[in-house]
């Protein structure tokens, strides 16, 4: 049974993330969205130096993440009415709500690995420790897929794909991945970051793996010159009128990716389309 792992950490990020489950079930033809909001124990939201949680400040983090749950379960249960009206009679998956206490980054590692894709909004800013958990544990720990939404998606998406490609397993990884979206997608465009005079034969593999499933591209080459990787990436994918990025994530070990950035890094920060992801 195809299932997905919806993962709710802000209000501001709810609403689209829950589009963007609705969205990618019916792509992946799922029978089940399990829907997780993680509440963050008081003690791990105070910082090591901090020697005593007093009672009032233990209430007063329970008191908000108890209401923080609460806009959420209320935004979930408006999203499986509006499910049902625009339903009518097809058949819907089965969604559930999973309110649980403890880590995001354990909670997700441990659940996302029992789905076949895990949706994840983007993270409220770059100071929102519990998204970058979510992202990290999304990226590293599960070995799925994942679908990270913009807080504004208001629309459908996967009429245009993007592949960003840089020959690698993650890469390659990720185009296998991205193929159901693939299959359906109007137009296909393969941007690679490179020189022209490179550039066809770096995307020698990626339009061969299309092409050995029935699919053409256009290919896009986009010289970095003095900008960073990501930026480049996601200025060309704007200009082409891509909905859907498809990319490999991480491709440089973690702890260079985490404190130097990346191409991943800038476009999980910058990204105002979906993009669909894996390591």
């Amino acid at each position: 049974m195809r299932s997905l792992l919806a993962v709710l950490t802000h209000e501001c990020s709810a609403a689209a993330c829950l589009r963007g489950a609705d969205a990618a079930a019916a792509v992946l033809n799922a029978q089940r969205i399990d829907v997780l909001h993680v509440r963050v124990a008081p003690l791990a939201t105070i910082v090591v130096a901090a020697e005593i949680l007093t009672e009032s400040q233990n209430a007063q983090i329970e008191a908000g993440a108890a209401r923080e749950a609460e806009a959420l379960k209320t935004l979930f249960d408006a999203w499986g009415r509006e499910r049902v009206q625009r339903g009518e009679d097809k058949s819907l998956p089965e969604i559930a709500w999973l309110d649980v206490t403890g880590s995001p980054y354990e909670e997700v590692a441990r659940r996302g690995r029992e789905a076949d894709l895990i949706v994840i909004g983007a993270p409220a800013s770059d100071a929102d420790v519990e998204g970058r958990q979510v992202l990290r544990a999304a990226i590293f720990d599960t070995g799925r897929p994942f679908l990270r939404v913009p807080a504004r998606l208001s629309g459908p998406f996967g009429g245009h794909v993007a592949v960003a490609w840089k020959e690698g397993e993650a890469a390659r990884r990720a185009v296998t991945a991205g193929l159901p979206w693939l299959k359906r997608a109007e137009r296909i465009s393969v941007i690679i970051a490179e020189e022209a005079v490179t550039a066809a034969s770096a995307a020698a593999g990626v339009l061969a793996l299309l092409a050995s499933h029935g699919l053409a591209a256009q290919l896009v080459t986009a010289p970095r010159g003095h900008t960073d990787i990501g930026a480049t990436l996601l200025s060309e994918a704007d200009r082409l009128g891509a909905d859907l990025l498809v990319m490999g994530a991480y491709r440089r070990p973690r702890l260079v990716e985490l404190v130097l950035g990346g191409a991943t890094v800038a476009i999980l920060r910058q990204a105002m389309i979906p993009l669909l992801m894996q390591h």
